[in-house]
């Protein structure tokens, strides 16, 4: 069975069956057999027809809206800079308690240290200082 469905046919199947009313089991793994899907999947597809739905809906919570990252970042740059950039999630999630999702602090401290690694990287390539070798395998 493929792992995924083309879209037309998705389409196709969730307007066509849905509209026709109930399918019984034979049919369904009839047609199941032919789009070489998974039984589940064709009941999924035919649900979605049934609701209107046209693409696959989303799994999961919820994202955070971008302003509680935001303060987040705002709070954990400021903490990290108190307290030294070697601490990690779990100490900040200790230090702010239940003030900040665990995901938003994991995603925050992760995109910090990030760019702190590539602004040390970029200062210290800034201040290298070119040399020519003159000699082979000389010493001094």
């Amino acid at each position: 069975m493929a792992n995924r469905i083309d879209p037309v046919l998705r389409d196709f199947l969730a307007t066509s069956l849905a509209a026709e009313g109930p399918v019984t089991n034979e049919r369904a793994r009839a047609i199941a057999v032919h789009a070489d899907i998974s039984l589940r999947t064709l009941r999924r597809i035919i649900a979605w027809g049934k609701t209107g739905v046209r693409e696959r809906p989303k799994l999961g919570r919820p994202a955070f809206p971008q302003a509680v990252f935001d303060r987040a970042r705002e709070l954990i740059e400021l903490h990290l800079n108190d307290v030294g950039w070697r601490y990690g999630e779990g100490t900040i999630l200790a230090a702010f308690g239940d003030a900040i999702p665990r995901s938003v602090v994991i995603r925050v401290v992760r995109e910090l240290k990030a760019e702190r690694k590539q602004r040390v990287r970029s200062d210290k390539l800034a201040r290298r200082v070119g040399f020519k070798a003159t000699a082979q395998g000389a010493l001094w």
